[in-house]
């Protein structure tokens, strides 16, 4: 939505920017524009706006208040395109200081292929805190494996995700096709925990965790007027650890 400011300038105000609709040309730059010293204070959604939204110039995309619910969101937003693609997508989660407000959020994914992915970074002058991606549908058309064991580990001299992990010193996610969304931690290298189990899973998987359709389409905060900024509406169920076996 969107009001009129005044009925002389013929303007619309969002909030954020002031907006012409006989010259399309938006007004004024972005509140934070300050912290994204990489982009153009004039960019709206970092040049994705498929993606991301702005309403209020707050940000481009959703802000969370912990880096397990932007995992939750992350995992229900793609997980159920990866299956339907068989295509890995991978971000980074970072921190955003908003005021005296501390928040997390993503990266936009970068797509990658079966079984790989190398996960996007975040925006010059962030730190990357932990990363997470997908593992397409539950069969993978190169090993012919399946893609519910969790991270995959270095097998034959190839460095697999827990051994990224454990250089980095970073926490890993992962959503996997069976429905269920994992997290690795290097300071607890014996287990992992089940962050969720309530994500899009795929049809065909024989260890399906449950019936959410990978064609479901996951509300958008949009829908909420930006509620979804400070994190999903219901708290994170399920969370217990899981013991790798030796």
């Amino acid at each position: 939505m969107y009001n009129t400011l005044e009925t002389e300038l013929r303007l619309y105000y969002y909030g954020a920017r002031y907006y012409d609709p006989r010259t399309s040309v938006s007004f004024g730059v972005d509140p934070l524009a300050d912290i994204y010293p990489a982009w153009s204070p004039f960019t709206y959604t970092l040049d994705n706006p498929i993606r991301f939204i702005d309403p209020d110039g707050m940000g481009p995309g959703d802000h969370f208040k912990t880096i397990k619910m932007a995992a939750i969101d992350f995992a229900k937003t793609y997980n159920g395109i990866s299956i339907l693609e068989n295509r890995e997508y991978g971000s980074s989660f970072y921190k955003i200081k908003i005021g005296n407000n501390v928040f997390f959020t993503y990266s936009p994914p970068a797509p990658g292929g079966s079984g790989k992915v190398i996960p996007s970074t975040p925006p010059s002058g962030f730190k990357t805190l932990a990363t997470i991606h997908t593992h397409g549908c539950c069969i993978d058309i190169n090993s012919k494996e399946p893609n519910d064991d969790g991270f995959s580990r270095g097998i034959n001299g190839d460095i697999g995700d827990i051994d990224i992990y454990k250089l980095t010193k970073r926490p890993g996610y992962v959503s996997l096709p069976n429905g269920r969304l994992l997290m690795f931690d290097p300071k607890k290298p014996n287990q992992l925990t089940l962050v969720s189990d309530d994500i899009p899973s795929d049809p065909n998987d024989p260890s399906r965790k449950n019936n959410i359709s990978p064609y479901t389409k996951p509300p958008r905060s949009a829908t909420n007027k930006g509620n979804n900024r400070l994190g999903p509406k219901h708290p994170i169920k399920n969370v217990r650890s899981i013991s790798f076996e030796k």
